[in-house]
């Protein structure tokens, strides 16, 4: 058994310590699958940081890194470049001209011109999040949330924050919002809820990236990690996390089919549950159309479905992979996405399992990894 956890600090003008979870040969939890031996390194999203540190160390197949420390923007990037050998990102592949935003091309020159695999390997709640001294939990409806992301509500006392929570008591202070600072799957998930659930307070469409009329405001926070720093650390603050890391913090209920629900591991699989798979542009493409207005009062609409992205033939990659790369990827992907795997990743980070359908579907576009 060999296992660690590593501070990585790049540089002393570094802007924030990496933390990096690798684990090598472990079974503290399952049979952990097995490998090809061959070391991989992969990173993006942070929401998946705690699965991730979870499964490198029950994986017994080899040494797995994992860099849960940035961003789903920089897990497509660095696996675009042959940096990772995998990516973890809370949100597909795009590709549109009018943006010029080029990943899906990008990652499919890299895998050799064979488009990449993109499969869901997590689904958890992200929590809206607050400090206000002496509130612990609010209730508010996707119109009040998204007027006050978009900086229409500037004060914890408004009426519309008091009209929907009329028993707490809300100080006279300024509401100082937090927004990811990076190009962040999370974002694009909590976008697409204000956009999606309260569209005339909310204009723009979802994007990993936050709107640019808003973005030099507020307080920013690079990677899920700094998130909970900002609105820990700052009276008035509010912002939306992955719910693996809400602990401590004020939580608001989302309002849902005439009541109001909290996040949860529960809530998220409920809201899974209506979710649709989008038309898919390849076969090896399993992305999900989250439902962003439930009905079903048991749902929580704010659920990110986050993916890994590898390549088809790691012999075609551009530049070249090591020999055994395919073999270990494949091994690794296997055991995450199994029973056993899930259950030790939504142990670890509060998350909901797939659903038993959705992992065969994952297990057949898996298997086609060489």
């Amino acid at each position: 058994m060999n296992k660690t956890l590593r501070i990585v600090v790049p540089g002393i003008a570094a802007a924030a310590m990496a933390a990096t979870l690798t684990a090598c040969g472990s079974s503290s939890s399952g049979n952990g699958g097995s490998g090809s031996g061959t070391d991989l390194t992969a990173g993006g999203s942070s929401a998946q940081k705690d699965a991730q540190g979870a499964w490198t160390n029950a994986f017994n197949g080899g040494t797995v890194t994992y860099d849960g420390s940035q961003s789903s923007g920089i897990g497509k990037s660095k696996f675009s470049s042959g940096e990772y050998a995998f990516g973890g990102s809370d949100s597909a592949l795009k590709e549109d001209l009018a943006t010029n935003t080029h990943e899906l091309s990008k990652a499919t020159a890299h895998c050799g011109g064979i488009a990449p695999i993109e499969v869901p390997v997590y689904i958890s709640p992200i929590a809206v999040v607050f400090n206000v001294p002496g509130v612990t939990s609010l209730n508010l409806d996707a119109a009040t949330i998204a007027k006050i992301f978009s900086l229409k509500i500037v004060n914890w006392n408004a009426p519309a924050i008091k009209a929907l929570n009329p028993s707490a008591t809300l100080p006279n202070l300024p509401i100082q919002v937090a927004h990811r600072s990076t190009s962040s799957g999370t974002t694009n998930n909590f976008t697409d809820y204000l956009y999606k659930a309260a569209p005339a307070a909310w204009a723009t469409a979802a994007s990993s990236d936050w709107p640019t009329a808003l973005a030099d405001k507020g307080l920013k926070a690079a990677a899920t990690s700094d998130m909970k720093q900002a609105v820990t650390g700052t009276s008035g603050a509010i912002g939306y996390i992955d719910a693996s890391k809400d602990a401590g913090m004020g939580i608001v209920s989302v309002a849902v089919g005439g009541g109001y629900t909290a996040p949860s591991a529960a809530g998220a699989a409920a809201d899974f549950a209506d979710s649709k798979l989008k038309d898919a542009t390849k076969a090896t493409e399993l992305i999900y159309s989250v439902d962003r207005t439930p009905t079903n009062k048991a749902a929580y609409p704010i659920t990110l479905v986050s993916y890994v992205i590898a390549c088809q033939d790691y012999s075609k990659t551009s530049p070249a992979a090591a020999s055994g790369t395919g073999a270990a990827v494949k091994a690794y992907l296997t055991y995450i996405t199994s029973t056993d795997g899930q259950t030790v990743g939504s142990d670890a980070a509060k998350s909901a399992p797939l659903p038993a359908a959705i992992q065969k579907q994952v297990a057949a576009v898996v298997a086609t990894i060489k």
